[in-house]
């Protein structure tokens, strides 16, 4: 697993250096999730989990508005679930369970720019999981 990370860092810094069009950005902003829980096919009710995430992300130009667009970034997501059953895991006697997962994500991403424009820009990047 460390060996993919170089790689992909390596990739980045020659990319940046061998050619000068490549574009550096970063990552940050809040995320809400939550999760689909049932026991025994029967729903569970859950709540929404308040997380974030923040990384780095470079735009490198594959053809006119097409380009290669890699990322690594970290990130926090999670859910609360009240239990009407008992279940294990987390246990018998368990009422709730409060779930948080801690992720360092590696994300091969292609971006079609809409704009023809060139220069700095601020863009969003909608994902569904």
């Amino acid at each position: 697993m460390a060996s993919r990370f170089i790689v992909f860092f390596l990739f980045i810094i020659i990319s940046n250096t061998v050619i000068s069009q490549v574009r550096i950005g970063v990552i940050i902003g809040p995320q809400a999730t939550s999760a689909n829980y049932k026991i025994k096919e029967e729903k569970q009710p859950t709540e929404y989990k308040m997380g974030g995430q923040a990384g780095i992300t470079a735009k490198i130009p594959v053809e006119f508005q097409l380009y290669f667009a890699p990322s690594v970034y970290y990130s926090l997501k999670g859910y609360k679930v009240k239990l009407n059953h008992p279940s294990f895991p987390p246990g018998e006697d368990a009422i709730s369970n409060n779930v948080s997962v801690h992720a360092i994500e590696i994300a091969p991403l292609f971006h079609f720019d809409l704009s023809k424009k060139s220069g700095a820009s601020i863009y969003t990047i909608w994902t569904c999981y």
